[in-house]
């Protein structure tokens, strides 16, 4: 009987413990969106997108925002549509052995030949309007790739976790 109840704490311990850290992490995560966009509003509307990205793509919610924060940080202020996209291209690389020529993606995305885009890059003139026609490029590309990936095991274990951890979140920030 000890047995039992002392397995039965440490399960619940093990919860409570997951429901801090997830808890902790997801106020981090607002903490450095509320830094980027500059109000705790932008933040609760991109951690809010976020979470809705993550539902329809095989990737967890804090990939998404990292990849989000990190994005922003370089200056190029991703949209939904541009983070989906990366998400689909995400997720055809690696599900897949597909080449990808980013020389060639971006040449087509912006109307210049390679040797040109060469040129402009060791000039320094290739900057974020083209780094954001690539992602819409390759967004074109590989459109629905996350949703093919969804209906595998791995994106179903992705959806748990994400429904796991936005319900710790509910209760680290209830405080109970």
């Amino acid at each position: 009987a000890w047995t039992g109840a002392l397995a039965g704490l440490h399960g619940v311990s093990s919860v409570a413990g997951d429901i801090v850290k997830t808890g902790a992490a997801f106020e981090t995560l607002e903490a450095r969106l509320t830094s980027l966009p500059g109000s705790t509003e932008a933040a609760r509307e991109a951690m809010g997108n976020i979470k809705e990205l993550a539902i329809t793509t095989p990737f967890e919610v804090t990939a998404l925002a990292d990849s989000f924060t990190k994005l922003t940080a370089f200056g190029l202020q991703p949209s939904m549509q541009q983070m989906r996209a990366l998400a689909d291209t995400a997720a055809t690389l690696g599900g897949g052995t597909e080449a990808l020529t980013v020389g060639e993606v971006l040449a087509t995305a912006t109307g210049k030949s390679t040797a040109e885009l060469q040129k402009m890059s060791e000039a320094g003139e290739l900057g974020r309007g083209a780094v954001l026609k690539l992602i819409d490029a390759l967004g074109k590309m590989n459109a629905g790739a996350s949703e093919k990936l969804m209906s595998t095991f791995s994106g179903a274990v992705s959806n748990a976790k994400d429904a796991l951890a936005e319900f710790y979140d509910m209760i680290a920030r209830a405080g109970v």
